[in-house]
């Protein structure tokens, strides 16, 4: 027997066994109702390479990826992490809008497409121990001196656009219910100047 075929036969096997094993844990999550995470790229590198050393079904050697859960899963979810990191890249950056206020620094980034990211960082003394950074994303909406964010979580925040085209500052009249509970969070009243 041609050892490339024995080699073959195992790398199946065991490339079979890992892919059953990934959609095992697809059926477990659904059952269980908690998430089992499937084994990315193994199950499907044997199965390709042992479809690939076999003449007869190297042309099929690609059905691996879609053979294996894991592998798929892994794949969509990098072309979602790709997707995400265009969306927000300095390139397709609109404008960008910062705020002061006593130790609080609001950097607002809004990026075509209709996304945004609000970052916050709290400068604290080095022996104070509490929360120094935090954010959100979500989408945006302009429409005249109307700007309106919407955060993942269904929150909105509505700033007025005041000044020129040059010098534009954000007021908001409310700020996310979520952050208000929480005075080093609040950011009612703080200004947020356009950047150049």
């Amino acid at each position: 027997m041609n050892p490339n075929h024995i080699l073959a036969a195992l790398l199946l096997a065991l490339g079979a066994l890992i892919a059953l094993g990934n959609w095992w844990s697809l059926y477990r999550s659904y059952r269980t109702k908690r998430f089992y995470s499937p084994v990315p790229l193994v199950g499907a590198g044997l199965l390709g390479t042992g479809l690939f050393l076999l003449p007869a079904t190297r042309p099929f050697c690609w059905s691996a990826l879609l053979l294996d859960y894991g592998t798929l899963m892994f794949f969509l979810a990098a072309l979602r992490v790709a997707e995400e990191f265009w969306k927000t890249s300095r390139f397709n950056q609109d404008s960008e809008y910062v705020g002061r206020a006593g130790r609080k620094y609001v950097r607002l980034r809004l990026f075509r497409h209709g996304v945004f990211i609000l970052h916050l960082d709290i400068q604290r003394r080095p022996d104070e121990c509490d929360l120094v950074s935090t954010g959100t994303i979500g989408t945006w909406e302009r429409e005249g001196t109307r700007l309106t964010l919407q955060t993942r979580q269904l929150e909105t925040v509505v700033f007025t656009v005041a000044g020129t085209a040059a010098a534009e500052i954000l007021r908001a009249s409310a700020w996310l219910a979520s952050w208000e509970g929480n005075p080093d969070l609040s950011l009612v009243g703080m200004e947020l100047a356009r950047q150049p």
